[in-house]
């Protein structure tokens, strides 16, 4: 379920006013001291140990969501971490200072921040990304201190040292959100990367081709069955050619879904290989339009 951020907001802020008498300045004055600490020590821990630092800063309860960069809607915490955990070793080091940073009280244990930050990123090839960011948030006060409860992260504008070929870098997207939908069985991140006349066909298969609506009943079974037995899946790309054109592209290549279960316990799965064609929405991101697949060797991924 989509949860937009401004109604979010409006109903904690009401929330809050209903269930506690009002702040004196004092009180307003530390809570404002305590989130400024809590926020310079979030960015600056980022800055020593990288993304996997935020796990210590956000609220790790099943009211918490957040919209990242490039998001239309929220997602959950345990989606973000495995987003946290997937790209926490493509970076070397983060620096993120505050450019703007304005926090509002609500009650003694709610307050809202709202800032624009500066952050340099370089991956392991040496590439620095340069980011202006505007992040609006809502911070809870928990026994361990204030924790980042929901709130949204977007980019304002970015620089880059190298030239990228965007329309790579967006069609590699595809397959970290399937990665991302099959950690946290998540379907909505199915939808999202899949047209909504796409088809799937198993090249091994005498059944019939499976239109959109299949394809996510499938995806959904798959889910539903795997998350029951608590098993965690983790499915992983090899592609070995890719031809990009202005609105449409093809990759042919190999994956592999390896299962661990709840003690653990990882299971190497049977690769498979596929041949996806892509098309380019008018967003600009790109979608499934077809999706081929059948078994492989296991020496196919290697």
């Amino acid at each position: 379920m989509k949860r937009p951020l401004l109604t979010m907001l409006t109903i904690l802020i009401i929330v809050s006013c209903r269930e506690s008498s009002p702040l004196t300045e004092n009180e307003k004055a530390g809570i404002i001291a305590d989130v400024r600490q809590t926020l310079d020590n979030y960015y600056n821990d980022i800055g020593k140990s990288g993304l996997i630092a935020e796990f210590k800063y956000l609220d790790n309860s099943s009211e918490f969501f957040w919209a990242p960069p490039g998001y239309s809607s929220s997602i959950s915490y345990d989606s973000v971490v495995t987003v946290l955990k997937q790209n926490a070793p493509r970076y070397k080091s983060i620096d993120i200072s505050f450019d703007t940073l304005r926090i509002i009280p609500l009650s003694e244990t709610l307050a809202t921040y709202t800032t624009r930050l500066h952050s340099n990123m370089t991956d392991t090839s040496g590439k620095v990304m340069t980011f202006s960011l505007m992040e609006t948030g809502v911070l809870i006060k928990r026994q361990d201190g204030w924790k980042l409860l929901s709130g949204q992260t977007s980019i304002l504008s970015q620089q880059s040292e190298k030239k990228s070929d965007s329309n790579q870098d967006k069609i590699d997207e595809v397959y970290s959100i399937m990665s991302i939908a099959y950690k946290t069985y998540d379907i909505k991140l199915i939808k999202k990367i899949y047209t909504d006349e796409a088809y799937t066909i198993y090249a091994g298969d005498t059944s019939s081709i499976s239109h959109e609506k299949n394809i996510f009943a499938s995806f959904q079974r798959t889910f539903d069955y795997h998350k029951q037995r608590e098993v965690t899946l983790d499915i992983k790309f090899k592609i070995i050619e890719r031809k990009v054109d202005t609105e449409m592209a093809y990759d042919i290549g190999y994956f592999r879904i390896d299962k661990s279960d709840k003690q653990g316990v990882k299971t190497i799965g049977k690769p498979g290989k596929f041949v996806t064609v892509l098309l380019k929405q008018r967003d600009g991101s790109w979608k499934f339009q077809v999706d081929i697949y059948g078994d492989a060797s296991f020496a196919a991924f290697q």
